[in-house]
């Protein structure tokens, strides 16, 4: 991200909903701890990143997500035009798909002035028996 934009908190979710009056509704909100039944494990998700924009400008913005295991992150480039001071905006990416083939971690980080800032960390482990 841009030195005026910040990222105040990020999260993934299953699906996001879009509703007439404005709002959107997440489904399926994940912890920091996800639990799959059983590895190999597919996730497919969206990520939503609540942001405080900063001050007025416009520039790049580059965000990327490094998974354990992983050489090459997967990365997301913009230009992104900022005209209004606002807290708490939404910005949204996905759906996204990782497939995963043990327990591991994978983070979010957004490119800042003097380098690459993590943002959320994810753990992938295998669901406990009895449901929880």
């Amino acid at each position: 991200m841009t030195a005026f934009v910040r990222v105040l908190a990020a999260f993934m979710c299953d699906d996001i909903r879009q509703e007439i009056n404005g709002k959107r509704t997440f489904v399926g909100v994940y912890n920091p701890k996800v639990l799959v039944p059983s590895f190999p494990a597919s996730l497919a998700f969206h990520l939503v990143l609540v942001v405080s924009f900063e001050s007025k400008g416009e520039g790049p913005f580059s965000l990327r997500i490094t998974s354990e295991g992983t050489e090459k992150p997967m990365e997301f480039k913009g230009h992104i035009v900022i005209s209004e001071l606002i807290s708490g905006e939404i910005f949204t990416i996905g759906p996204l798909l990782m497939q995963f083939e043990k327990p591991s971690e994978f983070s979010l980080e957004a490119e800042m002035p003097g380098g690459w800032q993590r943002i959320q960390t994810w753990r992938v482990e295998i669901q406990p028996s009895g449901g929880r």
